[in-house]
């Protein structure tokens, strides 16, 4: 990731690489912060004037190089949700500290919350993309993708999660 002073400056005021590579970046809604995801779970927060680490978020990691790793700032700023490729889970996690406020798992038949099951007996279920609710500071979407035999048969739903309700809309596509 770099950062420029203006979109025709010959140099980055300045750059984070990250070991297995940048997935990807989102501002903070006061754009003071740039959220960095990478491969594998490493996700962190950086200060937009300087690049300075302000939060690293140490999640769990999986150990596989392709668990492309996605993260969004809720709608009020102060949380975070992170989910991957290779993983059934969603954490929402607080921007100031990193600390874990709840996971979300999806499963094919809906939300089995803070029960992480990798695999359920239709298939591998994982977190394809999310994104937090623009007009909501407590409610995301969630594209889960469901691996349902060796043919690479499969269907993706899109998942509207409300963290104060509890409640788990679905629309399913086949793929």
């Amino acid at each position: 990731v770099a950062c420029a002073g203006a979109a025709d400056a010959p140099t980055p005021i300045w750059t984070h690489r990250a070991a297995a590579g940048v997935v990807m970046a989102c501002f903070s809604p006061d754009d003071r912060q740039l959220l960095v995801s990478s491969v594998d779970n490493d996700v962190c927060s950086l200060a937009v004037g300087g690049g300075e680490k302000v939060v690293d978020f140490a999640l769990p990691r999986t150990g596989s190089r392709h668990n492309y790793t996605r993260s969004y700032y809720l709608e009020d700023g102060r949380h975070i949700i992170t989910g991957s490729c290779e993983e059934p889970v969603v954490r929402i996690l607080r921007t100031t500290c990193g600390r874990k406020l709840r996971d979300v798992v999806v499963t094919s038949d809906g939300v089995d919350d803070e029960r992480c099951r990798a695999h359920d007996e239709r298939g591998r279920v994982y977190v394809q993309s999310l994104r937090g609710d623009p007009h909501h500071p407590y409610r995301f979407g969630v594209l889960v993708a469901e691996s349902l035999g060796s043919k690479g048969e499969g269907r993706a739903r899109v998942r509207g999660i409300d963290l104060l309700e509890d409640d788990a809309k679905t629309a399913t596509a086949y793929i």
